[in-house]
């Protein structure tokens, strides 16, 4: 099911075979009523957000990332995304809704890419800078010392990356269709 204004422009879309859906923001009325959102638990904090975190890496290169919070005292599990994608494609809405829940949700530029120092190699340094950015993530004041990588395409292979270098904070992955090599 695909809605689109009179541009043709999509403003919804549906797949429900895989209940997978994306809506636009502004139109989330166009979203069918389903059980599976009646299950989804409901938000308990107010979120806040701080933009363009460095994140050093061990080389001395620092990688820009967003990092969404609760907005309450205490530690948190930690969702990371890393991308060579625009990172506000993922951290708004998704940021928001983790946050919401009980998560922080970090959301990082890999090397050479959307302000992140260095140059972009694809496919190389994505187990050492995914290595730091877990150990990063796990070890900070919010952070309860858990983190799960999340991350389809490219950022899949970037989760298949951090996680063969076993960072002992990395708990948990969901990688949707890496890209070939991981």
């Amino acid at each position: 099911v695909i809605w689109t204004n009179q541009s043709n422009e999509p403003l919804y879309w549906w797949v429900p075979a895989q209940n997978f859906e994306i809506v636009r923001r502004g139109y989330e009325e166009l979203r069918p009523a389903t059980k599976s959102e009646r299950q989804v638990s409901p938000p308990r904090f107010t979120s806040e957000v701080e933009k363009d975190v460095w994140v050093p890496m061990r080389d001395g290169i620092r990688l820009m990332a967003d990092v969404y919070r609760p907005n309450s005292p205490g530690r948190f599990p930690v969702i990371l995304q890393r991308t060579c994608y625009d990172r506000s494609e993922f951290g708004t809405a998704d940021g928001e809704f983790f946050a919401q829940r009980g998560y922080v949700y970090v959301t990082q530029h890999v090397r050479g890419r959307g302000g992140s120092e260095g140059e972009f190699h694809v496919a190389q340094g994505e187990a050492i800078d995914g290595y730091d950015t877990v150990a990063w993530c796990g070890t900070q004041p919010w952070s309860n010392g858990k983190v799960g990588m999340v991350g389809a395409s490219y950022n899949g292979f970037c989760v298949w990356m951090a996680a063969k270098t076993r960072p002992r904070w990395l708990k948990t992955m969901i990688s949707v269709v890496p890209m070939p090599g991981s």
